[in-house]
């Protein structure tokens, strides 16, 4: 067992209805995160209610190849970032850019070494917001980052192991290292986690990378054709609720109100518990959520911060009051 667990998150202020209520939910919280990435309505007083809660804070940058794919275009984002630290008094920012082609990685590779010059002058840390493909190791080339600049210039490595399935049966090139696996599938697995942080871990220190796990599950409507990612279960309606031991989640098949058949993988606190374990065997201390944590996860996770063993949890929880069968 590590000697401190630990948990990120993101943080959108202003969206509960204002600052009392962001200062409420951050309270509700503050025995959980250990740092927060916020973004949204950020003040210097939220960020100074957060160190005074003992949370590291980042201030999110959002953006895409248009903000580093010109010297010009880097020196701007290179601006913001440091504008932001001064009027926020964050620790640090953290990067968000997604969905760039792979042309432009020389550009990223820029924009992380100067940043990381002046983060160091200024004291304060750099955290990125990163995917994974198994096509990474068979194209290396083929992603806009690279993932060796990437761990040397890094101090937090936000992992991002959701949306391995898109849900949609168009073709992709065989080197497409920055979208979701075509068809129908679950949002994430346990072997696919492990395959990531695997993948991370031979370019950073384990300390500097982040387990970040969705709370959504995948649902598809097998008539139709279609898919939806929603936290919300089926209920009343569940035909049939399987253990899927592998793949490490329940699935489960229901007709809807209009007939239609639909096929869910879900995300639970007994998934979830899986990928506790994997990042304990691998010596990975910090996991984060991107979106909403119910109750039972939010109970199972301080249990977790506390130090207690995973693997029994595990073995012990059933998933919930509906009948499953294990396969």
């Amino acid at each position: 067992m590590h000697t401190r667990r630990q948990m990120t998150a993101w943080f959108e202020c202003g969206k509960r209805g204002g600052p009392a209520a962001d200062r409420q939910e951050l309270a509700s919280m503050a025995d959980l995160w250990d740092s927060v990435s916020l973004f949204g309505e950020v003040t210097a007083e939220f960020v100074s209610e957060c160190r005074g809660q003992g949370i590291e804070n980042y201030a999110t940058i959002f953006g895409g190849e248009g903000s580093f794919d010109t010297a010009e275009h880097r020196d701007a984002t290179v601006a913001q970032c440091l504008k932001l630290c001064d009027e926020l008094n964050v620790d640090g920012v953290d990067l968000d850019f997604e969905n760039a082609s792979p042309s432009s990685r020389d550009g990223y590779s820029d924009l992380l070494r100067r940043l990381r010059s002046e983060m160091n002058a200024r004291g304060r840390k750099i955290s990125i917001c990163i995917g994974y493909s198994p096509a990474l190791d068979r194209y290396p080339r083929g992603s806009f980052f690279d993932p060796a600049v990437v761990g040397a210039t890094c101090d937090q490595i936000r992992v991002m192991c959701y949306d391995i399935h898109d849900g949609s049966l168009a073709g992709k090139p065989e080197n497409d290292t920055e979208t979701s696996l075509v068809g129908f599938g679950p949002v994430v697995s346990w072997p696919w986690v492990r395959a990531a942080m695997s993948f991370w871990l031979r370019y950073a220190p384990a300390d500097h990378i982040v387990m970040a796990l969705p709370t959504w599950g995948m649902d598809y409507d097998l008539t139709k054709g279609s898919v939806s990612k929603s936290p919300v279960a089926p209920a009343q309606q569940t035909v049939r609720r399987y253990w899927l031991w592998y793949l490490g989640m329940h699935a489960c098949t229901y007709n809807d109100d209009n007939g239609n058949l639909h096929l869910r993988y879900e995300t639970d606190v007994r998934s979830t518990l899986g990928h506790l374990a994997t990042a304990d065997e691998m010596g990975i201390p910090t996991i984060a959520f991107w979106g909403a944590l119910n109750g039972e996860m939010l109970n199972m996770l301080r249990d977790w911060k506390c130090g207690k063993p995973v693997l029994p949890s595990l073995v012990e929880y059933s998933g919930g009051t509906q009948p499953t069968v294990e396969i």
